[in-house]
Protein backbone atom coordinates (compact mmCIF):
# COMPACT_ATOMS: atom_id res chain seq x y z
CA UNK A 1 0.00 0.00 0.00
CA UNK A 2 2.83 2.11 0.34
CA UNK A 3 3.43 2.52 -3.34
CA UNK A 4 0.04 3.92 -4.16
CA UNK A 5 0.08 6.32 -1.03
CA UNK A 6 3.18 7.66 -2.68
CA UNK A 7 1.80 8.13 -6.21
CA UNK A 8 -1.34 9.75 -4.48
CA UNK A 9 0.69 12.14 -2.62
CA UNK A 10 2.59 12.68 -6.10
CA UNK A 11 -0.92 13.46 -7.63
CA UNK A 12 -1.67 15.84 -5.07
CA UNK A 13 1.62 17.87 -5.09
CA UNK A 14 0.98 18.04 -9.41
CA UNK A 15 -2.22 19.42 -8.87
CA UNK A 16 -1.70 21.62 -6.02
CA UNK A 17 1.01 22.88 -7.76
CA UNK A 18 -0.83 23.33 -11.49
CA UNK A 19 -3.23 25.35 -9.34
CA UNK A 20 -0.97 27.50 -7.66
CA UNK A 21 0.68 28.27 -10.94
CA UNK A 22 -2.31 29.58 -12.13
CA UNK A 23 -3.60 31.47 -8.90
CA UNK A 24 -0.23 33.03 -9.07
CA UNK A 25 -0.48 34.85 -12.69
CA UNK A 26 -1.91 38.14 -12.45
CA UNK A 27 -2.98 40.74 -14.80
CA UNK A 28 -3.26 44.46 -14.42
CA UNK A 29 -6.09 47.25 -14.71
CA UNK A 30 -6.01 51.07 -15.17
CA UNK A 31 -8.04 53.36 -15.05
CA UNK A 32 -8.40 57.24 -14.07
CA UNK A 33 -8.72 58.88 -10.76
CA UNK A 34 -12.57 59.42 -10.01
CA UNK A 35 -13.49 57.39 -13.11
CA UNK A 36 -16.19 54.52 -12.62
CA UNK A 37 -14.79 51.63 -13.99
CA UNK A 38 -16.66 49.79 -17.00
CA UNK A 39 -15.68 46.44 -17.88
CA UNK A 40 -15.69 46.84 -22.09
CA UNK A 41 -16.04 43.54 -24.56
CA UNK A 42 -11.87 44.50 -25.59
CA UNK A 43 -10.24 45.94 -22.69
CA UNK A 44 -7.00 45.81 -24.57
CA UNK A 45 -7.79 49.16 -26.48
CA UNK A 46 -7.58 52.53 -24.49
CA UNK A 47 -10.10 54.22 -22.02
CA UNK A 48 -10.49 56.42 -19.32
CA UNK A 49 -12.90 54.30 -17.64
CA UNK A 50 -10.41 51.00 -17.94
CA UNK A 51 -8.21 49.23 -19.80
CA UNK A 52 -6.03 46.41 -19.64
CA UNK A 53 -1.96 45.62 -20.16
CA UNK A 54 -1.58 42.55 -22.01
CA UNK A 55 1.53 40.57 -22.19
CA UNK A 56 3.25 40.14 -25.30
CA UNK A 57 2.06 43.88 -26.54
CA UNK A 58 4.43 46.56 -27.15
CA UNK A 59 3.98 49.53 -25.01
CA UNK A 60 6.10 53.14 -25.13
CA UNK A 61 6.64 54.98 -21.60
CA UNK A 62 8.45 57.77 -20.39
CA UNK A 63 10.35 56.98 -17.12
CA UNK A 64 10.23 58.44 -14.03
CA UNK A 65 13.92 59.49 -15.06
CA UNK A 66 12.85 61.06 -17.83
CA UNK A 67 13.74 58.74 -20.49
CA UNK A 68 11.75 57.13 -23.05
CA UNK A 69 11.01 53.25 -23.34
CA UNK A 70 9.99 51.17 -25.79
CA UNK A 71 8.74 48.27 -23.90
CA UNK A 72 7.43 44.28 -24.55
CA UNK A 73 5.54 43.62 -21.08
CA UNK A 74 6.99 39.87 -20.02
CA UNK A 75 5.04 39.13 -16.84
CA UNK A 76 2.61 40.93 -14.39
CA UNK A 77 3.49 40.74 -10.59
CA UNK A 78 1.37 41.40 -7.65
CA UNK A 79 3.25 45.03 -7.51
CA UNK A 80 5.18 45.52 -10.50
CA UNK A 81 5.80 44.65 -14.20
CA UNK A 82 8.20 43.12 -15.94
CA UNK A 83 9.25 43.70 -19.65
CA UNK A 84 11.73 42.82 -22.32
CA UNK A 85 13.21 46.31 -23.94
CA UNK A 86 13.07 46.68 -27.36
CA UNK A 87 16.67 47.85 -28.85
CA UNK A 88 17.13 51.03 -30.60
CA UNK A 89 19.31 50.68 -33.43
CA UNK A 90 22.60 49.33 -32.08
CA UNK A 91 21.95 50.84 -28.37
CA UNK A 92 22.52 47.34 -26.01
CA UNK A 93 19.79 46.96 -23.66
CA UNK A 94 18.92 44.57 -20.59
CA UNK A 95 17.20 41.41 -20.89
CA UNK A 96 14.63 42.11 -18.58
CA UNK A 97 13.38 44.98 -16.51
CA UNK A 98 10.96 45.29 -13.87
CA UNK A 99 9.40 48.55 -12.94
CA UNK A 100 6.79 49.37 -10.51
CA UNK A 101 4.36 51.67 -11.65
CA UNK A 102 5.45 54.65 -10.19
CA UNK A 103 8.26 54.53 -12.30
CA UNK A 104 6.58 55.39 -15.56
CA UNK A 105 5.81 58.68 -15.25
CA UNK A 106 3.82 58.82 -19.16
CA UNK A 107 2.06 56.48 -21.75
CA UNK A 108 2.07 57.09 -25.28
CA UNK A 109 -1.07 55.79 -27.50
CA UNK A 110 -0.42 56.08 -30.97
CA UNK A 111 -2.77 57.07 -33.71
CA UNK A 112 -2.58 55.95 -37.35
CA UNK A 113 0.81 56.16 -38.84
CA UNK A 114 2.57 57.20 -36.09
CA UNK A 115 0.50 60.41 -35.84
CA UNK A 116 -1.88 62.07 -33.30
CA UNK A 117 -0.22 60.36 -30.39
CA UNK A 118 -1.96 60.60 -27.04
CA UNK A 119 0.00 60.97 -24.01
CA UNK A 120 -1.08 59.68 -21.02
CA UNK A 121 0.34 60.68 -17.17
CA UNK A 122 -0.16 57.88 -15.39
CA UNK A 123 -0.06 59.90 -11.68
CA UNK A 124 -3.74 60.52 -13.12
CA UNK A 125 -4.35 56.75 -13.33
CA UNK A 126 -4.87 54.15 -11.12
CA UNK A 127 -2.97 50.50 -11.51
CA UNK A 128 -4.86 47.91 -9.81
CA UNK A 129 -2.94 44.04 -9.97
CA UNK A 130 -5.69 41.09 -10.11
CA UNK A 131 -4.79 37.39 -9.99
CA UNK A 132 -6.09 35.94 -13.04
CA UNK A 133 -6.17 32.49 -14.64
CA UNK A 134 -6.53 33.53 -18.34
CA UNK A 135 -3.30 34.58 -19.13
CA UNK A 136 -3.66 38.22 -20.47
CA UNK A 137 -1.68 37.48 -23.27
CA UNK A 138 -1.88 38.51 -27.53
CA UNK A 139 -0.15 36.42 -29.75
CA UNK A 140 1.91 37.99 -32.54
CA UNK A 141 1.21 37.56 -36.17
CA UNK A 142 3.17 34.97 -37.75
CA UNK A 143 5.24 36.27 -40.89
CA UNK A 144 7.88 34.55 -43.16
CA UNK A 145 10.77 36.36 -44.61
CA UNK A 146 14.64 36.06 -45.77
CA UNK A 147 17.18 36.89 -43.89
CA UNK A 148 20.74 36.79 -45.49
CA UNK A 149 19.06 35.20 -48.10
CA UNK A 150 17.57 32.17 -45.60
CA UNK A 151 14.15 32.13 -45.05
CA UNK A 152 12.96 32.88 -41.28
CA UNK A 153 10.08 32.87 -39.51
CA UNK A 154 9.12 35.36 -36.96
CA UNK A 155 6.45 37.52 -35.33
CA UNK A 156 4.95 41.10 -35.46
CA UNK A 157 4.45 41.73 -32.20
CA UNK A 158 1.44 43.76 -30.90
CA UNK A 159 1.15 47.41 -30.14
CA UNK A 160 -1.00 49.46 -28.24
CA UNK A 161 -2.76 52.10 -30.46
CA UNK A 162 -5.62 54.43 -29.98
CA UNK A 163 -7.33 51.87 -32.19
CA UNK A 164 -6.80 48.99 -30.05
CA UNK A 165 -3.96 46.31 -30.75
CA UNK A 166 -2.07 46.23 -33.92
CA UNK A 167 0.35 44.07 -34.89
CA UNK A 168 2.73 45.55 -36.74
CA UNK A 169 6.21 45.63 -34.91
CA UNK A 170 8.80 44.00 -35.51
CA UNK A 171 11.23 41.97 -33.27
CA UNK A 172 14.97 43.00 -32.67
CA UNK A 173 16.56 40.05 -34.59
CA UNK A 174 14.55 41.36 -37.62
CA UNK A 175 15.02 44.69 -37.33
CA UNK A 176 16.09 46.37 -40.69
CA UNK A 177 18.19 49.00 -38.52
CA UNK A 178 20.52 45.70 -37.45
CA UNK A 179 19.92 42.56 -40.41
CA UNK A 180 19.93 42.87 -43.76
CA UNK A 181 16.77 41.73 -44.82
CA UNK A 182 16.36 39.83 -48.31
CA UNK A 183 13.25 38.62 -50.17
CA UNK A 184 13.44 35.29 -52.02
CA UNK A 185 15.25 34.93 -54.58
CA UNK A 186 12.80 33.14 -56.61
CA UNK A 187 10.84 36.88 -55.93
CA UNK A 188 12.89 38.95 -57.77
CA UNK A 189 12.31 39.82 -60.75
CA UNK A 190 15.64 40.18 -62.53
CA UNK A 191 14.99 40.61 -66.17
CA UNK A 192 16.61 43.03 -67.80
CA UNK A 193 14.49 44.88 -69.61
CA UNK A 194 14.92 47.96 -72.70
CA UNK A 195 12.35 50.57 -73.89
CA UNK A 196 13.09 52.45 -76.55
CA UNK A 197 11.73 55.63 -77.80
CA UNK A 198 9.12 56.41 -74.86
CA UNK A 199 8.96 55.74 -71.58
CA UNK A 200 6.78 56.71 -68.28
CA UNK A 201 8.71 57.09 -64.62
CA UNK A 202 9.24 55.41 -62.60
CA UNK A 203 9.82 52.11 -64.56
CA UNK A 204 10.47 48.67 -64.19
CA UNK A 205 12.61 48.54 -67.34
CA UNK A 206 16.56 48.98 -66.86
CA UNK A 207 16.73 51.45 -69.75
CA UNK A 208 14.71 53.94 -71.57
CA UNK A 209 16.21 55.33 -74.97
CA UNK A 210 14.75 58.18 -76.54
CA UNK A 211 12.13 60.24 -74.15
CA UNK A 212 11.33 59.33 -70.72
CA UNK A 213 8.82 61.33 -68.73
CA UNK A 214 7.23 60.83 -65.44
CA UNK A 215 7.07 62.05 -62.15
CA UNK A 216 10.28 60.04 -60.27
CA UNK A 217 13.12 58.82 -62.66
CA UNK A 218 13.94 55.12 -61.15
CA UNK A 219 13.47 51.33 -61.54
CA UNK A 220 10.98 50.43 -58.85
CA UNK A 221 10.19 47.02 -59.82
CA UNK A 222 12.05 45.31 -57.12
CA UNK A 223 10.65 47.59 -54.75
CA UNK A 224 8.73 45.60 -52.67
CA UNK A 225 11.54 43.75 -51.49
CA UNK A 226 13.95 46.37 -50.54
CA UNK A 227 15.94 45.04 -54.02
CA UNK A 228 18.05 48.04 -55.35
CA UNK A 229 17.15 48.23 -58.96
CA UNK A 230 19.09 50.83 -61.76
CA UNK A 231 17.66 52.63 -64.75
CA UNK A 232 19.28 54.72 -67.47
CA UNK A 233 18.11 57.34 -69.93
CA UNK A 234 19.55 58.49 -73.10
CA UNK A 235 17.96 61.45 -74.74
CA UNK A 236 15.55 63.51 -73.29
CA UNK A 237 14.16 63.39 -69.63
CA UNK A 238 11.56 65.55 -67.93
CA UNK A 239 10.89 64.94 -64.56
CA UNK A 240 7.77 66.79 -62.63
CA UNK A 241 9.24 65.80 -59.49
CA UNK A 242 6.29 66.94 -56.11
CA UNK A 243 9.21 66.94 -54.07
CA UNK A 244 10.13 70.24 -55.94
CA UNK A 245 7.93 71.66 -53.24
CA UNK A 246 10.09 71.47 -50.34
CA UNK A 247 12.98 72.86 -52.44
CA UNK A 248 14.23 75.81 -49.63
CA UNK A 249 15.35 72.83 -47.19
CA UNK A 250 17.48 71.48 -49.63
CA UNK A 251 19.79 74.59 -49.01
CA UNK A 252 20.04 73.88 -45.62
CA UNK A 253 20.04 69.63 -46.67
CA UNK A 254 23.07 69.52 -48.98
CA UNK A 255 25.71 71.37 -47.00
CA UNK A 256 25.34 68.82 -44.01
CA UNK A 257 25.31 66.10 -46.82
CA UNK A 258 28.84 66.86 -47.94
CA UNK A 259 30.12 67.98 -44.66
CA UNK A 260 31.81 65.22 -43.31
CA UNK A 261 32.50 63.10 -46.36
CA UNK A 262 35.55 62.55 -48.39
CA UNK A 263 36.04 62.25 -52.13
CA UNK A 264 37.49 58.42 -51.44
CA UNK A 265 34.75 57.46 -49.23
CA UNK A 266 32.43 58.17 -51.49
CA UNK A 267 34.42 56.80 -54.22
CA UNK A 268 34.82 53.44 -52.25
CA UNK A 269 31.35 52.99 -50.96
CA UNK A 270 29.00 54.69 -52.43
CA UNK A 271 29.41 55.85 -56.09
CA UNK A 272 28.51 52.09 -56.72
CA UNK A 273 25.02 52.57 -55.00
CA UNK A 274 23.50 55.14 -58.13
CA UNK A 275 19.98 54.10 -58.92
CA UNK A 276 19.57 56.46 -61.92
CA UNK A 277 21.62 57.69 -64.67
CA UNK A 278 20.66 60.64 -67.32
CA UNK A 279 22.47 60.90 -70.48
CA UNK A 280 21.22 63.35 -72.70
CA UNK A 281 19.09 66.42 -71.69
CA UNK A 282 17.37 66.21 -68.20
CA UNK A 283 14.71 69.21 -67.23
CA UNK A 284 13.26 68.50 -64.07
CA UNK A 285 11.28 70.12 -61.17
CA UNK A 286 13.52 68.57 -59.15
CA UNK A 287 16.35 65.99 -59.00
CA UNK A 288 17.04 63.71 -56.05
CA UNK A 289 17.99 60.22 -54.79
CA UNK A 290 21.34 58.16 -55.90
CA UNK A 291 21.45 59.58 -59.50
CA UNK A 292 24.35 60.63 -61.81
CA UNK A 293 23.40 63.23 -64.48
CA UNK A 294 25.51 63.44 -67.81
CA UNK A 295 24.71 66.17 -69.87
CA UNK A 296 22.67 69.21 -69.57
CA UNK A 297 20.60 69.65 -66.50
CA UNK A 298 17.98 72.20 -66.55
CA UNK A 299 15.91 72.20 -62.77
CA UNK A 300 13.20 74.44 -61.84
CA UNK A 301 14.30 74.20 -57.28
CA UNK A 302 17.21 71.85 -56.70
CA UNK A 303 19.67 69.00 -57.98
CA UNK A 304 20.87 66.72 -54.48
CA UNK A 305 22.24 63.26 -56.25
CA UNK A 306 25.52 62.33 -56.28
CA UNK A 307 27.33 63.01 -59.78
CA UNK A 308 26.95 66.18 -61.75
CA UNK A 309 28.96 65.92 -65.47
CA UNK A 310 28.08 68.36 -68.06
CA UNK A 311 26.26 72.27 -67.96
CA UNK A 312 23.90 72.03 -64.32
CA UNK A 313 21.57 74.96 -63.54
CA UNK A 314 19.30 74.86 -60.42
CA UNK A 315 17.40 77.95 -58.74
CA UNK A 316 18.61 76.85 -55.82
CA UNK A 317 21.41 74.11 -55.54
CA UNK A 318 23.88 72.06 -57.35
CA UNK A 319 24.71 69.41 -54.93
CA UNK A 320 26.56 66.34 -55.81
CA UNK A 321 29.50 64.25 -54.41
CA UNK A 322 31.04 64.93 -57.93
CA UNK A 323 30.82 68.12 -60.04
CA UNK A 324 32.40 68.44 -63.40
CA UNK A 325 31.70 70.94 -66.13
CA UNK A 326 29.98 74.07 -65.71
CA UNK A 327 27.18 74.22 -62.57
CA UNK A 328 25.36 77.86 -62.09
CA UNK A 329 23.19 78.33 -58.73
CA UNK A 330 22.32 79.77 -56.04
CA UNK A 331 24.30 77.50 -53.83
CA UNK A 332 26.91 74.98 -55.70
CA UNK A 333 28.02 72.71 -52.52
CA UNK A 334 30.25 69.44 -53.80
CA UNK A 335 33.01 67.39 -52.51
CA UNK A 336 35.20 67.34 -55.45
CA UNK A 337 34.59 69.61 -58.85
CA UNK A 338 36.33 70.06 -61.99
CA UNK A 339 35.66 73.13 -63.94
CA UNK A 340 33.24 76.57 -63.53
CA UNK A 341 31.04 77.15 -60.48
CA UNK A 342 28.75 80.65 -60.58
CA UNK A 343 26.40 81.07 -57.66
CA UNK A 344 25.90 83.33 -54.66
CA UNK A 345 27.53 80.58 -52.49
CA UNK A 346 29.92 77.85 -54.10
CA UNK A 347 31.58 75.15 -51.87
CA UNK A 348 34.02 72.61 -52.89
CA UNK A 349 36.38 70.96 -50.48
CA UNK A 350 38.81 69.37 -53.45
CA UNK A 351 38.23 71.96 -56.54
CA UNK A 352 40.25 72.49 -59.38
CA UNK A 353 38.73 75.61 -61.83
CA UNK A 354 37.19 79.01 -61.41
CA UNK A 355 34.60 80.11 -58.87
CA UNK A 356 32.55 83.32 -59.53
CA UNK A 357 29.87 84.41 -56.06
CA UNK A 358 29.68 86.35 -53.85
CA UNK A 359 31.60 83.79 -51.41
CA UNK A 360 33.77 80.97 -52.30
CA UNK A 361 35.54 78.28 -50.97
CA UNK A 362 37.64 75.41 -52.17
CA UNK A 363 40.47 73.52 -50.58
CA UNK A 364 43.06 75.96 -50.95
CA UNK A 365 41.15 79.66 -49.60
CA UNK A 366 37.78 81.11 -49.29
CA UNK A 367 37.76 84.85 -50.97
CA UNK A 368 34.57 86.28 -51.86
CA UNK A 369 33.61 87.66 -55.47
CA UNK A 370 36.50 85.56 -57.38
CA UNK A 371 38.19 82.10 -56.18
CA UNK A 372 40.40 79.76 -58.57
CA UNK A 373 42.55 76.68 -57.89
CA UNK A 374 44.81 75.57 -60.87
CA UNK A 375 46.56 72.47 -58.77
CA UNK A 376 46.73 71.27 -55.26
Amino acid sequence: MQLPTKIVLLLCLCLCGRTYAQDSTWKVLIYQHKKVIVQRPDMSSFANTGFRLYRNVVYKFQTSDGKPAVLRLADVTPDSLRFIPLAVYEQRTPDTVTLHPRQLSFLYVEGAGGFFTKTLNLQLYQFIFEKDTSGNYIPGLPKTTFVHGRETHYELLPSFTRTGIKKNIEPDSISRYQYVKTPNPVNIDSTYRVRKVFGFTPTKVEEINGLSFGFSTKNDKNRRYHVRDTLITRGINIELNPIAIIGPIALVYSPRRFSETSYAYYRDTLAATWEAKNKGLNISLANVHDRIIEGVNLTATFTVVNELHGLHISALTNSAYVIEGVAVSLLNDCVKSRGFQLGLVNRSRNHRGLQIGLWNVNGKRKLPLINWQLKG
